[in-house]
């Protein structure tokens, strides 16, 4: 079972003019797996990039490679978390959790997140 602020590897689907594509991709886990859903298997995720990471946007949050908190996330580079690419997917897709973001690392995202979405 996966648990909020996992750092996990998933085959990410996304669409290009080809149709619907899948990458191996690190995400971070967003949902609490002891709250009540209708399909207990499904994992909420956050896409991960080291694409852009010069340009931060309001709805992303930067993982430091020079942080000290940063090996136990198991990334390799500096990588946003975007919480504008949302997913939620079966655990099956999801390959395996290569680390963990530290709970400082976790209270950026839960601000971003209101943020993102209205709530604050």
């Amino acid at each position: 079972m996966y648990r909020r602020g996992d750092v996990v590897l998933v085959n990410y689907p996304f669409v290009t003019e080809a149709g619907v594509q899948q990458k191996l991709r690190p995400a971070l886990v967003i949902s609490d797996p002891n709250a009540p859903r209708r399909f207990p298997d499904d994992v909420m995720l956050a896409a991960i990039t080291s694409q852009h990471v010069d340009h931060i946007m309001p709805n992303e949050v930067m993982v430091r490679a020079a942080a000290p908190d940063f090996p136990s996330t198991g990334l390799k580079v500096t990588s946003l978390v975007r919480l504008d690419f949302l997913m939620t997917v079966p655990s099956f897709l999801i390959r395996k959790a290569i680390g963990r973001l530290s709970p400082r690392q976790m209270t950026g995202v839960d601000e971003c997140s209101k943020r993102s979405m209205g709530l604050k």
